[in-house]
């Protein structure tokens, strides 16, 4: 039987994403693992094991048919009709995640005529994206199961890799992200922060791709990037790793940044503008911007990120260093993150105790998942 034996020269970058991956696939395996069992810490090496191991195999030997388009697909549609099946057994009022709840109870104030963002999940939690990413939610609210739109995600960025590296790495990329524990239960409990990183990575992307000396791909771009801006505002520091690539490399001149920035700024307050114009007392009291900010850290660590992404974006010197680059910076955030709440609440209570959402994690997973393959040569030989 014939096969292939691949030889992949990895660099450091390589290996250094595809460490922060199997140290954030350990942290949430291992809390999830350990509320069940007291050999949680057993279990959790054993399934890094054969994470690992999973990798080592299918990254190096593999038969034709592995790397097969008919392969590919048949796997992501067997996966997507076991999460629909998933859905049907597993309710969601179940979970400990309130979600999807967040995006039902802000469609239901905003048809009852109420102040949306005043609203308050069936875990008393206040919404927090930004007023775009409701409204890629609401088809998925008017279908009854937000778990539909988690399982787009899914299908979006086994669709980006597929179309952005070669069919062998899109497919050993697709095994690494059917074994990640994080991606699993983000669509288990039908969470959508998988989504929300996906439409970031897409819009890097195409972002990358464009030719910015073209007026028209200069406007457009930063409108749709003020829109994808208006999903979460921590979408900001790919923006600035972005300008500094742009600088570093003079596709960009000081004054052309600025007025694109200001361009995509426009258009974020264009989408909040409505709620601070009909309900201006209520907006001041509660917005997505003070969630999104005071909820999760003090103010002050805000420019920690921005400078770190300013130092991290200058030294890209290409467009793919850029995707590693920005998974490193949203890695940051989350080491940060996590560890202010540790600090101010001790390790078990943050971690254990759900103070610390793992999920934010999954903003820089799938950059530096992009990263541990798409620079990465290959050496084949065939074997019979």
């Amino acid at each position: 039987m014939n096969f292939i034996v691949y030889n992949h020269q990895m660099n450091f970058k390589n290996y250094f994403s595809l460490g922060l991956i199997t140290l954030y696939n350990f942290l949430f395996a291992y809390k999830y693992i350990a509320e069940q069992t007291s050999l949680g810490l057993v279990f959790t090496i054993v399934y890094i094991l054969l994470f690992l191991g999973a990798f080592y195999i299918t990254n190096r030997i593999n038969f034709r048919w592995f790397n097969s388009k008919v392969f590919y697909y048949s796997l992501l549609l067997t996966c997507s009709l076991m999460f629909l099946l998933l859905f049907r057994y597993v309710k969601v009022e179940s979970l400990h995640v309130d979600r999807w709840s967040v995006i039902n109870v802000f469609w239901e104030h905003v048809f009852a005529g109420k102040y949306p963002y005043s609203a308050q999940s069936n875990m008393g939690n206040y919404p927090g994206p930004l007023p775009v990413y409701f409204l890629l939610a609401l088809p998925f609210y008017f279908i009854g199961e937000i778990g539909i739109f988690s399982i787009t995600g899914f299908l979006l960025l086994a669709l980006f890799m597929r179309r952005n590296l070669t069919p062998h790495k899109s497919a050993v990329c697709l095994i690494l992200i059917i074994l990640s524990v994080p991606i699993l239960w983000e669509i288990a409990v039908r969470s959508t922060i998988v989504v929300n990183a996906v439409l970031f990575i897409l819009y890097t992307s195409w972002l990358l791709d464009l030719d910015m000396n073209k007026k028209k791909n200069f406007f457009l771009s930063a409108i749709i990037g003020g829109l994808v801006l208006s999903t979460r505002s921590i979408l900001v520091l790919i923006f600035v790793v972005y300008g500094m690539y742009m600088l570093r490399t003079r596709l960009f001149t000081f004054q052309q940044l600025l007025l694109w920035a200001g361009m995509v700024m426009f258009v974020l307050v264009c989408t909040i503008l409505p709620f601070m114009i009909i309900y201006p007392h209520a907006f001041l009291k509660m917005n997505p911007l003070f969630v999104q900010t005071e909820h999760l850290l003090p103010l002050w660590f805000s420019f920690i990120f921005i400078v770190f992404a300013i130092i991290a974006g200058w030294y890209c010197k290409n467009k793919h260093n850029l995707y590693f680059a920005v998974g490193v910076v949203y890695a940051f955030f989350f080491a940060c993150y996590a560890g202010f709440n540790c600090f101010e609440y001790g390790f078990k209570q943050a971690y254990f105790g759900n103070v610390i959402d793992l999920s934010y994690g999954l903003f820089g997973f799938v950059f530096l998942l992009f990263a541990a393959f798409k620079q990465s040569s290959v050496i084949a030989v065939n074997v019979k």
